[in-house]
């Protein structure tokens, strides 16, 4: 009984999360058409970075940050350069294009974590579909990792880029191709026994 609620539980987590993560779509889609259309409504505003290299403390043993940002033969200070409304239109496209991907990513590793669940609920947890969608989150997460890795924006008088490496993903890429070789081995077993019967 406590299995089965646990496991319920985890399904409305997952459709929660996978509604949240169409309405962070829809609200980067709509903020990516308004600052396009009324791009003077953010003159005003000015990103801030520090132009650093470090390893930052964080409760994993790795995690490395970099941050480089440049000016292209202009004396204007930093509040005048690094604006939303000079961001050149193509690193804004670029920038849209990365969010998006990375919410699709997060919604279908989020799709099938649920479904893994949903078969484990009727008591078929070692089906090669689990396998397959085991590694298809590791898949997944091996390109959110890259997109989340580095990211470079293009101001009209300079840029800002970023470097950013974690342990935390890698830890989770691999967590996922191991239980998908756990479930692979568990659907031959469970194979055998259906012949030897």
């Amino acid at each position: 009984m406590t299995k089965n609620r646990l496991l319920n539980i985890a399904v409305v987590i997952c459709k929660t999360l996978k509604i949240t993560y169409i309405l962070a779509f829809i609200a980067t889609t709509f903020i990516f058409i308004h600052i396009q259309t009324n791009n003077s409504q953010y003159a005003d505003k000015i990103l801030s970075f520090n132009s650093t290299t470090n390893k930052s403390t964080s409760v994993l043993p790795f995690h490395y940050t970099s941050t480089n940002k440049w000016k292209e033969g202009t004396s204007l200070k930093d509040e005048e350069v690094y604006t939303t409304t000079k961001i050149t239109t193509f690193s804004l496209y670029i920038i849209y294009l990365k969010y998006v991907l990375i919410l699709i990513l997060i919604y279908f590793c989020a799709n099938e974590f649920q479904s893994i669940v949903q078969t484990t609920k009727r008591y078929k947890p070692f089906l090669k579909n689990n396998v397959k969608s085991f590694r298809r989150i590791g898949k997944y997460l091996i390109i959110y990792y890259v997109l989340t890795s580095y990211s470079i924006i293009h101001y009209q008088e300079g840029g800002f880029s970023t470097l950013s490496l974690s342990l935390g993903p890698l830890i989770l890429i691999l967590i996922s191709f191991i239980m998908a070789e756990i479930f692979k081995e568990g659907n031959a077993l469970m194979e055998e026994n259906e012949l030897t019967v």
